[in-house]
C-alpha cells in the first residue's frame, strides 16, 4: 500500500493534536509502504504502522529539515518508535546550529512516549559519519515544563576547521562561538568525548545543578589564541570545555620558528569579556623567540624592549 505522507498529516495530528502547527509548518511528504491501521470496535488501542519511503520535511523552529529519509515506525496516542536511516545529503538543523550539515551516511533509532509530566524522547544507535567528523551517541530527552537532557557521545574529529558547524547556538554564547570560529584553524582528534547532562535552562552549569564536557584530543592542529598573533601549529592539544570553562594542555607545538613542549592555556568562564591566560615555555634560538613576539600584540612593548636587548 503506497500514499503520500502528506495525507496522514490528519491522521497524526489526531493521535498527536499538540503536532498541528507543527506538520503545518513542515510540510512532511514522501511515500508509505506497508501502511497498517490498528483498533478495537469502538476506536480504542489506535495504533499505525509502516514504513517510510523518501521522507522530506522542511525545517521548523526545533524540527530539522530532512531528505530522503528511509525507516519504519508504530505510533500510539501515548508513543512511539522509529527506526530510521538517512542517505548522502544534509540537514538542516533549524535553529539549533549555523548552517547545515552534511550527512554521508545518519541512522538512528527513537522510542518516545508520554509521560505524566510530559513527553520522553530517547534515542540510541545514533550513528552520523561525513567529512567533518564520525559521531556515536545516545540520548534522553525530557520534554517537560523545564526540558532536560541526558547524553553521551564518542567522536572522532577528521577536520576540526569545520566544529563551529557544531556548535550549539541555543545555549552557547555568541561571543564564544565567534572565539572558537576564529581560534581553531584545523586539526583531527580520534575518540573525543560528549558529556550533557542537566535542564537547559541551567546551562552551562557554573551552578553545579548539571555537566557539560567535551574532551577532545587534538592532533596535527593551528589554534589561533588571539587575532594578531601567529597561530600555533603543528599542534598536539587536549580540549578540556567543562561546563563554564575550557582548559587547553599541548604537550608539542610550534610557534613561529621556535618551539614548545608544554603550553596550558585556559578561559576560567565562558561569558562575555572573558579572560584567556595563557602558561607556556618556549625553547629555540633568541631571534626566533624575539621574531615571535615582535611579530604580536607584544611588539611594541616586549617586541621594543628585546630590540633594545
Amino acid at each position: 500500500f503506497r500514499s503520500q505522507i502528506a495525507n496522514l498529516s490528519q491522521l497524526v495530528s489526531g493521535l498527536y493534536p499538540e503536532l498541528t502547527e507543527t506538520l503545518k509548518r513542515t510540510r512532511p511528504r514522501g511515500q508509505l509502504q506497508e501502511l497498517v491501521l490498528q483498533a478495537d470496535g469502538d476506536w480504542q488501542g489506535l495504533s499505525v504502522q509502516g514504513q517510510l519511503r523518501g521522507f522530506e520535511t522542511r525545517a521548523w523552529h526545533d524540527v530539522p529539515g530532512l531528505q530522503k529519509l528511509d525507516g519504519d515506525f508504530w505510533l500510539t496516542p501515548n508513543g512511539g518508535r522509529a527506526r530510521l536511516t538517512l542517505g548522502k545529503g544534509k540537514v538542516d538543523p533549524a535553529r539549533h546550529f549555523k548552517e547545515p550539515i552534511p550527512v554521508d551516511s545518519l541512522s538512528a533509532a527513537l522510542d518516545w512516549w508520554r509521560a505524566p509530566q510530559g513527553w520522553v524522547l530517547y534515542g540510541q544507535d545514533i550513528a552520523l559519519d561525513n567529512p567533518d567528523l564520525r559521531l556515536a551517541s545516545r540520548f534522553r530527552l525530557e520534554l517537560f515544563e523545564h526540558p532536560f537532557l541526558a547524553l553521551t557521545g564518542r567522536i572522532d574529529v577528521k577536520n576540526a576547521a569545520h566544529a563551529d558547524r557544531y556548535y550549539p547556538l541555543a545555549v552557547m554564547d555568541e561571543g564564544l562561538v565567534s572565539y572558537l570560529s576564529g581560534a581553531i584553524k584545523g586539526g583531527k582528534a580520534k575518540g573525543a568525548d560528549l558529556l550533557w547532562y542537566g535542564e537547559f535552562r541551567d546551562f552551562p552549569y557554573d551552578n553545579g545543578k548539571g555537566v557539560f564536557q567535551v574532551a577532545v584530543p587534538l592532533q596535527q592542529a593551528t589554534y589561533e589564541f588571539f587575532p594578531g598573533w601567529q597561530p600555533l601549529t603543528d599542534l598536539q592539544i587536549d580540549l578540556l570545555f567543562q561546563n563554564a570553562s575550557l582548559d587547553m594542555n599541548s604537550r608539542a607545538t610550534q610557534l613561529g620558528k621556535a618551539s614548545s613542549d608544554s603550553v596550558h592555556a585556559w578561559i576560567p568562564d565562558l561569558y562575555p569579556g572573558a579572560h584567556l591566560y595563557v602558561d607556556a615555555r618556549v625553547e629555540g634560538e633568541g631571534k626566533a623567540i624575539s621574531d615571535y613576539l615582535q611579530d604580536s600584540p607584544l611588539g611594541g612593548s616586549v617586541g621594543q624592549a628585546l630590540r633594545e636587548i
